[in-house]
C-alpha cells in the first residue's frame, strides 16, 4: 500500500492552464504537418512547370510554328509556345509566392512550438514527449 501511496505523490498535476498549452503544442503540430505537406506538393508542382517550361522551349526550338496542349481548371487547350510558356510562367510565380508564404508560416509555428515545449519541458521534464515520433 505504501509503494501506492508514493506513486500517488510523484503525480505530476496537470493544470488548466498547462493542458491548453499541450493542446496548443497538438494543433500547431499538426498544423506543421499540413504545411510541410502542401509544401512538398508545391514543390513537385514546380519541379513539372519547370520540366514542362523546357519542354515547350526544346519542341519550339525544332518547330516553329508547334501547338502545345494545355490544361486550364478542367480543359484541354491547345496554346502556341509563347502562350502556353506565358501560362506556366504565370504559375510558377504563383507557386513561388505561395511556397514564400508557407516557409514564413513554418517559421512562425516553429516559434510558438519552440516556445511551447520550452515551457512545457520546464514544468513536466522527462514526464512529457513533444517530440515528432
Amino acid at each position: 500500500m505504501d509503494a501506492k501511496k508514493g506513486a500517488a505523490n510523484d503525480a505530476i498535476q496537470v493544470a488548466k492552464e498547462d493542458q491548453l498549452k499541450i493542446n496548443l503544442f497538438a494543433l500547431k503540430n499538426q498544423e506543421m504537418t499540413e504545411i510541410r505537406e502542401r509544401v512538398s506538393d508545391l514543390e513537385k508542382e514546380a519541379e513539372n512547370l519547370k520540366d514542362a517550361n523546357a519542354s515547350i522551349e526544346e519542341m519550339s526550338l525544332m518547330e516553329d510554328d508547334a501547338i502545345f496542349p494545355y490544361q486550364i481548371g478542367e480543359i484541354l487547350v491547345h496554346l502556341k509556345a509563347e502562350e502556353a510558356q506565358k501560362h506556366i510562367q504565370t504559375q510558377q510565380e504563383q507557386v513561388t509566392e505561395e511556397l514564400k508564404e508557407l516557409y514564413s508560416e513554418i517559421e512562425a509555428v516553429q516559434l510558438v512550438m519552440s516556445d511551447l515545449k520550452v515551457q512545457l519541458y520546464a514544468k513536466f521534464g522527462d514526464n512529457i514527449n513533444l517530440e515528432a515520433d
